[in-house]
């Protein structure tokens, strides 16, 4: 909703509840943002979009609630443009910088060695 809320256009949102998914379009509605805003019920690693049909990714607080965040990573690299920047948060005691993940090569890495 943030997103849309500041004047990103076509903001699409996935979550794997029916009720979250109501929840946020009753709430996009009630912002009179509906019309920015896209959400559907779905799986984040079966995505039903079109490769590279993102120019950005967001996944808040995605990957501790999955099994395997590799298959995650790859369908979200898949979604996105080439090139284009995925911000990835999740919980932590102690918060770390993220530098980008590779887009180009045939699986999700991380650009940056561990410090």
């Amino acid at each position: 909703m943030e997103l849309a809320r500041h004047g990103y256009g076509n903001v699409v949102g996935i979550d794997v509840s029916i009720d979250k998914v109501r929840l946020a379009k009753k709430r996009a509605h009630m912002m009179r943002l509906n019309s920015k805003i896209s959400l559907v019920v779905g799986y984040v690693q079966y995505a039903p979009f079109v490769s590279e049909s993102f120019d950005k990714a967001l996944c808040n607080c995605v990957l501790e609630h999955v099994r395997d965040d590799e298959k995650v990573l790859n369908e979200v690299r898949r979604t996105l443009k080439r090139g284009e920047t995925l911000v990835l948060t999740v919980p932590s005691k102690t918060p770390r910088i993220v530098l980008p993940i590779e887009n180009s090569g045939p699986n999700v890495q991380n650009s940056c060695e561990e410090s």
